[in-house]
């Protein structure tokens, strides 16, 4: 008896210690990750991109390069290679405290004429200068949300050496195959410490289904999931995370027919938000009529995203004569097509027809009205603001004081020029295989992979 106990002892202490050793991070070992979107260069954004592409673009470069300033995971703003800042009381000139001893990826050391350069090359209309180990931008506008701008991605610090870029991110870029296949190696002297992984490897251009039958056959580790495909893996035990609601679907009507505004409000009038949410999104969203989601400003519910019919049939009465209207979406996207006929059979209730059809979304041609999916950058209320009038060819200017009220007024500005019809923020999906460790979902969904260790093969 007493040697029986003895053994289950040790089987014990034995099962326990090589939990232990399972879980506890190490280092090495190759992440492998599949994506549907293809991109020519990493350092040059393409032209007219696609929500897809401005997503994984905005990924590989917070791999590779780091930016003056960048978001904690509760969206508050940090220094990053920088120490500290101070600006001038009108807020036209900024000094910026570069951080010391940071290791580039060929070894040599970041200076502060690096991040001039590159930051000059990303705002020409910036006076950019190096004064010491600071940098100093100034300009002839206030800029009372500089340090919030130098945490996009595309204010990145990309240092040209001759012919080759260089950064100080976690990853270097090893190889790339443009639009096909890229591989990213550990930075091992990152100031931030050297990350788990040896090494990642990207396949671009990646069929949603292509990357379900990969997830399942365990042939790689992190793939995309669109809602309409989460069922499936979920029912077969494959780890789906869901960030916040994110990225913005929404309609922009061209301006041939945007003169009146009395069409866009009885369009937006007619559309049931809610059916969007419960069945399409499958509850990874939410319905609304603003531009930015409810868990950033904490004031989306202001604008009301209800259904009125009555409301959208008198509009659509006053107008008197209306032809049918086209409208394009994006055929690459599962979700595009199910909420677009949908809208179109909202808007006839109320006497407004709709031909939804595959087309070109980026306003290129000749559509009436384009569904658009809009990826939201950062999580922070200003940024994504920002965004969203890019999108759509607008800037927006800042006040110094941008309070919840000032931002509230620059999101109903957007609304109306052009005008935009917001309909739901969908959450980003992602399927995570098993031998991944420290994956962490974030409200923004992104990937965080200087975190990640694998196990096993």
């Amino acid at each position: 008896m007493r040697s029986t106990l003895l053994v289950l002892a040790s089987c014990i202490v034995t099962a326990c210690v090589s939990l232990s050793a399972a879980t506890r991070p190490h280092y090495g070992g190759v992440l492998k990750i599949d994506v549907s979107a293809q991109l020519t260069r990493l350092e040059v954004p393409e032209s007219s991109p696609s929500w897809q592409q401005q997503t994984v673009r905005d990924e590989l470069l917070r791999m590779v390069y780091d930016r003056l300033t960048t978001f904690d995971n509760s969206g508050r703003l940090i220094p990053m290679l920088v120490s500290g800042w101070e600006h001038s009381p009108d807020f036209k000139r900024w000094t910026f405290a570069l951080r010391k001893n940071i290791e580039l990826h060929d070894g040599s050391a970041l200076t502060a004429p690096d991040a001039v350069a590159s930051l000059s090359q990303a705002n020409p209309s910036w006076r950019t200068r190096s004064s010491g180990d600071s940098v100093v931008i100034e300009s002839d506008a206030p800029l009372p949300e500089l340090p919030e701008m130098l945490a996009d991605t595309r204010n990145s610090i990309i240092v040209r050496r001759g012919q080759v870029t260089v950064g100080s991110g976690p990853f270097r870029v090893d190889t790339w195959q443009a639009g096909r296949l890229a591989t990213f190696v550990a930075h091992d002297n990152c100031w931030q410490g050297r990350p788990y992984l040896d090494a990642i490897q990207l396949q671009m251009g990646q069929p949603y289904t292509e990357q379900l039958l990969q997830i399942e056959s365990r042939q790689t580790d992190i793939a995309e999931v669109p809602i309409p495909y989460s069922p499936r893996l979920q029912q077969g035990g494959v780890r789906v995370e869901f960030s916040s609601p994110q990225d913005l679907y929404a309609l922009l009507l061209a301006p041939a027919i945007s003169k009146d505004s009395r069409l866009r409000d009885a369009l937006s009038a007619s559309i049931d938000r809610g059916a969007i949410e419960n069945v399409f999104l499958q509850r990874h969203g939410s319905a609304t009529a603003a531009l930015l989601p409810q868990w950033i400003t904490g004031y989306a519910a202001l604008f009301p995203a209800a259904r009125d019919l009555e409301r959208a049939q008198q509009l659509r009465h006053d107008l008197g004569n209306l032809p049918t209207l086209n409208l394009a979406y994006d055929n690459s996207d599962p979700l595009a097509r199910t909420i677009a006929e949908r809208i179109a059979l909202n808007s006839r209730d109320a006497g407004i027809n709709l031909r939804p059809a595959p087309g070109d979304v980026s306003g290129q041609g000749n559509t009436h009205i384009r569904l658009l999916r809009i990826a939201l950058p950062s999580g922070n209320a200003a940024l994504d603001l920002d965004a969203i009038a890019d999108q759509i060819g607008m800037s927006l200017s800042f006040s110094k004081d941008m309070t919840d009220a000032a931002l509230f007024q620059a999101e109903n500005q957007l609304l109306k020029s052009p005008p935009l019809i917001p309909l739901a923020h969908v959450s980003l999906g992602t399927a995570v295989s098993t031998r991944v460790r420290n994956w962490s979902t974030t409200p923004d969904g992104r990937w965080h992979v200087e975190n990640l260790w694998v196990e096993g093969r």
